[in-house]
């Protein structure tokens, strides 16, 4: 009889160290909480720095555009499509994939394939003193 108490002790602590804190969960990315512009802070291609990048932006106006300066040089709006761990751009000159490899509130770090070579871009959320100007 103790051993089956004992047993069933221990499979309840396992099943209470199993089910976690709901709190302590990962949050899962909206549009909501990409919504605003994003600057450039660094970029890399092919795992080395890179200053050719250095006025990207990405502005995401709605749940569905966004607007970016990447591949162009100029403002372009364009279609996109947020899953769990990736931006799918939609439409303008070229569309792509980029991976969400890092976000925070005032953080977002993306990883993307441009004609076969890797990039990843670091970008900081523009204040909206610095979206006014």
């Amino acid at each position: 009889m103790f051993r089956v108490k004992n047993l069933l002790f221990t499979l309840g602590l396992f099943m209470i160290s199993c089910a976690g804190n709901p709190d302590e969960a990962d949050e899962v990315l909206t549009e909501d909480m990409l919504f605003g512009r994003w600057e450039l802070e660094s970029a890399t291609r092919d795992g080395q720095p890179t200053e050719t990048l250095n006025t990207t932006f990405f502005e995401f106006i709605s749940k569905e555009k966004m607007a970016t300066n990447l591949g162009t040089g100029a403002r372009e709006e364009v279609d996109y499509n947020l899953t769990e761990s990736t931006i799918q751009q939609l439409s303008g000159r070229f569309q792509t994939e980029y991976t969400i490899l890092n976000f925070s509130d005032s953080t977002l770090v993306l990883s993307m394939e441009l004609r076969e070579i890797p990039f990843e871009l670091n970008l900081k959320r523009s204040s909206q003193e610095d979206q006014m100007n």
